[in-house]
């Protein structure tokens, strides 16, 4: 709150911007990828990607959990098929959306 009382909008951190577009980019992408191949699983984690994105977006406290099991589920999948690239990223993204305090403190209500 501000100092005459008024309620202050959050501050978006600018990870937060940025794993928000590229989550509405990449998982818009992902589903029209998943249209021209006929391929629903990829579909549905493109819609994933692109809700939490929108989510984050507006710093829905349930976006960030569903981002950092999608990332944890992410980790797994790139570890598990050699992209250890990917799994480097998306643990620091989850170390990010889970320790970061300015991500903590924007996402609560």
């Amino acid at each position: 709150m501000s100092k005459n009382g008024e309620i202050q909008p959050r501050k978006k951190p600018l990870g937060i911007w940025v794993l928000s577009i590229l989550n509405v980019i990449l998982g818009s992408l992902a589903m029209l990828a998943a249209i021209d191949m006929s391929n629903g699983d990829l579909f549905g984690v493109g819609l994933f990607a692109a809700v939490v994105g929108g989510g984050l977006f507006r710093l829905e406290p349930w976006a960030r959990w569903a981002a950092i099991i999608g990332y944890i589920l992410n980790v797994l999948i790139c570890f598990g098929e050699g992209y250890y690239v990917g799994s480097f990223i998306a643990v620091i993204i989850v170390i990010y959306l889970s320790f970061s305090e300015e991500v903590k403190n924007a996402f609560s209500k």
